[in-house]
């Protein structure tokens, strides 16, 4: 009689912790925040995860989850209905690995995406992050000491360390190298706040300081207008916007914010010849973004935007503020990890500017 009694007291509890469990991924969504799929030497931002592990990310969603286009994921929002477990798939920036490496992943996985593309760079150019990697990780040596000018501030770094000035061989990279890397992001963190005007300004000066020794790329790695193109023509895929320069819209003026963001929708419809209906914002935490750059995207008419904030979607969610969570390099067993613990509820911060 106790063992029976104990059994039922056993398979009560049981379904008590089924339910439950299902109650917590009940309407409740997450969308995932890629940057690159490469194999990527150095990659001081961890954006990118390589084919490998993407692979084994998808495959990981599709049993454990209910891949959704983030289109639908907006309309099921509207109509207060989300799939339990529903997950999204985004790209920020455009890179152009998005199409030679993500894409036949994504085909082979039957996995829709959205990807986020900066207009400005479909006429070539790369990421300021990109360029300072040869400029200041992947050079022989840096110069003793180096600086820039911010209006009549001047910041200077002293790179007078052994390790940074060695004779290398001709295979010699840099990095990693703890010194180098905290200057690396020091300056990208002063780049990041500034206008696209002024950061081009730096640029130049950083570029005439280094003497012009690290060679450019064969191409741009970010997407060319036909590469553009080519991803969109996949029914899997979705082009959104990510405004044209990729700057702090909240530190821009509200007339400035609409053009930047207005300037690059335009050009990626006439790129693709149809209407761009999401947007991503640039960089997109709550301090990158003000109230009056969610009231511009919405004046718009944009159908979403994408933040870059941690947070499930849920029924009530803001369809112009909506959350992501950043993947990075995992294995299989830690992306699964992860993605378990992306359903546990957590509110997503707001935008934390007017």
């Amino acid at each position: 009689m106790r063992a029976a009694s104990l059994a039922r007291r056993v398979a009560r509890a049981t379904q008590v912790a089924v339910r439950r469990a299902a109650m917590s991924f009940a309407d409740r969504a997450i969308i995932l925040l890629y940057h690159r799929i490469a194999e990527c030497r150095p990659d001081p931002h961890l954006l990118c995860v390589s084919p490998k592990h993407f692979a084994a990310h998808l495959e990981i969603i599709q049993r454990w989850g209910t891949p959704l286009a983030l289109r639908d994921l907006t309309a099921g929002l509207r109509a207060g209905r989300i799939p339990a477990r529903s997950v999204a798939l985004t790209f920020d920036d455009g890179y152009a690995d998005n199409l030679t490496q993500a894409l036949p992943l994504l085909e082979r996985a039957h996995m829709p995406a959205t990807i986020y593309a900066s207009a400005g760079y479909l006429r070539g150019g790369e990421p300021y992050g990109d360029e300072l990697q040869r400029l200041i990780l992947l050079r022989p040596d840096l110069p003793p000491e180096f600086g820039l000018h911010l209006g009549r501030t001047e910041v200077r770094w002293n790179a007078k360390i052994s390790h940074l000035g060695a004779a290398p061989d001709a295979n010699f990279q840099a990095w990693p190298d703890s010194a180098r890397e905290r200057i690396y992001l020091e300056v990208c963190e002063i780049l990041r706040g500034l206008s696209a005007e002024e950061r081009q300004r730096v640029m130049q000066e950083l570029r005439a300081t280094f003497d012009g020794r690290v060679p450019s790329p064969s191409r741009s790695p970010m997407l060319s207008r036909d590469e553009l193109r080519q991803l969109a023509a996949q029914p899997l895929i979705e082009i959104g916007s990510h405004a044209f320069n990729h700057v702090v819209l909240a530190n821009l003026e509200a007339s400035a914010q609409a053009e930047e963001i207005g300037r690059g929708l335009r050009l990626l419809e006439e790129a693709l010849g149809r209407k761009v209906e999401s947007f991503a914002y640039p960089y997109g935490s709550p301090w990158d973004v003000g109230q009056r750059t969610i009231a511009i995207v919405r004046e718009l008419g944009l159908r979403e935007a994408c933040a870059n904030t941690p947070g499930q979607v849920v029924r009530g969610s803001n369809r112009y503020w909506l959350p992501r969570f950043l993947v990075r390099d995992w294995d299989g067993a830690e992306f699964e990890r992860q993605l378990r613990s992306f359903y546990r509820p957590q509110p997503a911060r707001e935008a934390a500017r007017d």
